[in-house]
């Protein structure tokens, strides 16, 4: 598997230029390669000039997730910069906009997700001579999207309580929100505020894959994409360090592991992820070639777990 393709006419950083920006810092990092850190400082001034002109606000491709990467540059030394100053305007931009997302009646809930990243990495920011105020807006927006991300997950509990069929989609929806409700609690945001909804969406789940693995008849069922989302709520439950939510996911996932097909085995690009994931489950304290590999391989998983995983680290960081 090889999704390290940087598409020039995207300047964001899941597949873009700041992708591979971001991916750069990390290894020059490990490598002190000087030419690369110029290459990339170089591209970073590019991106800096662009960010206020966007209108994207996506964390994959637009404004909250080159926010998200010049945060954690500052937070882990990677550039010696105050975030403040630079993402000053920057945050009052996604801070209108975060308020104009969660006054709409229905919101798009992976937007959310992103515009989470991006305020939960800002909350945790370690400027000197910081103000009060940059720190309550972030916590503000945090409190309103998990509101709305809360929302999102009752209503989803509340169909399978009743019976409902949940589509492939949803569940995959579903599952990253567990996966970074488990994140906040553990991280940033009072575990009270989201604990009900989390401990509900898990136990459902988990009775949602016994009964569709019941149903699976053979090796027949397209069950790929069902692993992956089971794996994720697999990383949700460790990170949340419930030892028999992690002994009834886990066996659910080998379960389901048990049912992929020959195809499927050979569908290099899903598969390689899937065993990427699991990888990470195993261990999840990389070193430089773990790192490496994980850049060329599948760097959008890089940022998915320093968003969503807290057990990952790099060299012990």
């Amino acid at each position: 598997m090889n999704e390290n393709i940087v598409d020039e006419s995207n300047i964001g950083l899941v597949g873009g230029i700041a992708g591979k920006v971001f991916t750069d810092f990390l290894l020059v990092h490990e490598n002190g390669d000087i030419d690369m850190r110029r290459n990339a400082e170089s591209q970073l001034d590019i991106i800096g000039e662009g960010i206020l002109r966007m209108d994207d606000f996506s964390f994959e491709k637009g404004i909250s997730g080159i926010g998200w990467m010049i945060e954690y540059f500052a937070q882990n030394q990677l550039l010696a910069i105050n975030s403040d100053e630079i993402l000053e305007e920057v945050d009052d931009n996604i801070y209108k906009y975060t308020l104009n997302c969660v006054a709409k009646s229905e919101i798009d809930i992976l937007e959310a997700l992103g515009l989470v990243n991006y305020h939960q990495i800002r909350r945790k920011s370690q400027n000197a001579e910081s103000h009060f105020y940059r720190k309550f807006i972030h916590s503000e927006c945090l409190r309103l999207l998990s509101d709305k991300l809360n929302t999102y997950l009752l209503s989803k509990i509340v169909e399978l309580e009743e019976g409902k069929e949940l589509a492939l989609n949803d569940l995959g929806i579903m599952t990253k929100v567990v996966g970074n409700f488990s994140y906040l609690m553990i991280s940033i945001m009072n575990e009270k505020l989201l604990q009900e909804s989390f401990y509900k969406a898990v136990e459902l789940l988990i009775i949602y894959y016994q009964r569709f693995i019941d149903k699976i008849n053979g090796s027949d069922q397209k069950v790929l994409p069902y692993c992956e989302n089971c794996l994720l709520l697999l990383l949700a439950v460790k990170q949340y360090d419930n030892p028999y939510w992690i002994e009834k996911v886990e066996e659910l996932y080998f379960a389901l592991k048990g049912k992929l097909s020959v195809e499927q085995f050979t569908d290099s690009l899903y598969y390689q992820k899937l065993m990427s994931i699991e990888e990470v489950y195993i261990d999840s304290a990389f070193d430089n070639n773990r790192l490496i590999e994980l850049i060329e391989t599948a760097p959008e998983l890089l940022v998915f777990y320093l968003n969503n995983y807290k057990l990952f680290t790099i060299n012990g960081s």
